[in-house]
């Protein structure tokens, strides 16, 4: 028999999504913001923008490339840091970081933004068959480096939401990450997404790094388009 073609879990996704956030943490003082996560599709074209409003200023970090059935292929990869920009760009078979440095590019390899994306693109092709202990292996440039995570489906939690004005129980899958090896400080994030909102993204945690700080983002709205 012929194998069947890949599917694209994400071909039947509106060609826009908004996902509106409301952002609280620690680092240097007290935050409270709010944070949009922006697809944009067109063709085999995307671009993921993660927008954060701190009120004195706004942060944006943004991931475009191409949609394949098997994965998100990113191409440039832009966020800032202390006000400086610091770009990743994902060449042929290698990877620029930031100092111009290039690694190979091992496939699949994901940024910081596209993650959001692939995460719940891999969690939607899962399904209802998705069960916990389940590991997500997850390849991701940052501007300094790449590393090979893997996120374990570690609980079913209950989180109180306020959506759209409304508070409302939503049931998710928490994706913890396994700790790196020979690494003891990084930046990383936690993932609960919610199969009655299509596996999207309901809570999302950063921990950066020991003690410095954490910002955790639970969602308030989607806008479709």
């Amino acid at each position: 028999s012929q194998a069947q073609p890949p599917v694209d879990p994400l071909a039947d996704w509106p060609s826009a999504l908004r996902l509106r956030y409301r952002l609280t943490g620690y680092y240097r003082g007290e935050l409270t913001a709010n944070a949009q996560v922006m697809w944009q599709r067109q063709s085999d074209r995307y671009q993921v923008r993660i927008v954060v409003d701190l009120g004195l200023g706004v942060v944006t970090v943004t991931s475009q490339g191409k949609v394949t059935p098997q994965r998100l292929e990113p191409e440039m990869y832009e966020g800032p840091r202390f006000g400086r920009r610091r770009p990743v760009e994902f060449l042929e078979d290698r990877i620029r970081l930031t100092n111009r440095r290039t690694l190979p590019r091992p496939v699949g390899t994901q940024d910081s933004a596209s993650q959001f994306v692939e995460l719940h693109r891999k969690l939607l092709a899962a399904g209802p068959g998705l069960v916990l202990g389940t590991e997500v292996p997850l390849t991701m440039a940052r501007p300094n480096g790449i590393d090979a995570w893997v996120y374990e489906a570690v609980a079913r939690e209950i989180l109180t939401l306020t959506l759209d004005g409304k508070p409302e129980q939503v049931e998710t899958i928490k994706l913890y990450p396994k700790p790196l090896p020979n690494r003891t400080e990084y930046t990383f994030q936690q993932f609960w997404y919610a199969p009655s909102l299509n596996y999207l993204p309901a809570r999302v945690r950063v921990e950066m790094g020991d003690r410095e700080g954490f910002v955790e983002l639970d969602l308030v709205g989607v806008d479709r388009s």
